[in-house]
């Protein structure tokens, strides 16, 4: 899914810009770049991360945003999700120091940080 996502967008970039017409923005309700992305078939919610520490989940259907939480200062650089239930481990990382981050997204609580 993901892999097709980005190639869409990048052959419409290529696409646009060969034609001599403005690129596409895509917004990412991240304040900068999204550094990871993964697929929860459970619930069919896309869960990102991004250099500004937060986590979102989306839903793929309507993509509103079901769970924000900026659980870091620094980049999220690893993302992992439980394959049954609403739960994500996420690693940040700063000077090589990482740190874990483990949440419940539906409940919007901390398990492990």
């Amino acid at each position: 899914m993901k892999k097709l996502f980005a190639t869409f967008v990048f052959l419409s970039l290529i696409l646009s810009a060969a034609a001599g017409r403005p690129r596409y923005i895509i917004q990412t309700g991240h304040s900068g770049p999204v550094t990871v992305l993964e697929y929860a078939a459970s619930d069919d919610v896309l869960v990102s991360g991004g250099v500004d520490g937060t986590i979102k989940v989306w839903n793929r259907e309507t993509h509103k945003i079901l769970f924000a939480d900026r659980i870091s200062p620094d980049a999220i650089r690893l993302l992992a999700l439980h394959p049954d239930k609403p739960i994500f481990a996420a690693v940040s990382e700063r000077d090589g120091v990482s740190t874990v981050h483990c949440g419940d997204w539906r409940r919007g609580t901390t398990l492990y940080e």
